[in-house]
Formats: structure tokens, sequence, C-alpha cells
């Protein structure tokens, strides 16, 4: 089990929005629990486990191509990132959603060639 971590704003962060630090920590445990390891997040994001828990205790202010990377790789834009970040729905609710919407739908990588 993947343990659940809190964000606790340290007096050397300078959090702009500490809302906003929260919400993507709780989004990067989501995703750890999810996959079952920050390593392995880390490895399909491109970016250090450290960095990641850095991010999830709100210790390390990401910076703008990561998180355009962090987006990408998880196949969202930075606007459905950000939109999800600044939200209120429950993080590990919305990340649900986007599963089953998924699941359910086409492949949109298969063209139809008649």
């Amino acid at each position: 089990m993947v343990q659940q971590r809190t964000c606790q704003k340290s007096s050397t962060l300078n959090c702009s929005d500490s809302r906003i630090h929260q919400r993507l920590g709780q989004l990067v445990n989501a995703l750890t629990e999810d996959l079952g390891s920050e390593r392995k997040l880390g490895r399909i994001t491109d970016i250090s486990h450290v960095g990641l828990r850095k991010w999830s205790l709100c210790k390390a202010d990401p910076k703008l191509q990561n998180l355009i990377q962090f987006a990408y790789s998880l196949g969202w834009s930075l606007t459905e990132l950000i939109s999800l970040i600044e939200g209120n729905e429950d993080i590990a609710e919305m990340l649900a959603k986007r599963k089953r919407q998924k699941a359910l739908a086409p492949d949109s990588e298969e063209v139809d060639e008649r």
C-alpha cells in the first residue's frame, strides 16, 4: 500500500498558491497509488521520482516544461492538467472518471481504411 502524504507548506518554499500545490500533490499521490510506485510514475512521465515526491510534499515548484511533459506523457493537454489542479472535484474521483471514459472511447489510433 502506498503511504499517503499530506502537503505541508515549508518556510523555504515559495508557493504562490498553496492550494494549487496541494492539488498537484494529491494528483501525484493518486497516480502513484494507481500505478503502485513513484518510480513507475517517474518512468512514465520521465520526471524523477524524487522530483515527483517533492511535488507531492509541496517542497518544489514544478517548472512549466515539467508540467507540460507530465501532462503529455499521461495523454492530457496542459489545459486539462491545469483544469484538474485548479478544480474542486476530488482528484481520485476525477481520475476514475477519466479512466472509465478512456475505456469506453473507441481507439483513436485505428484508421478506417474504406
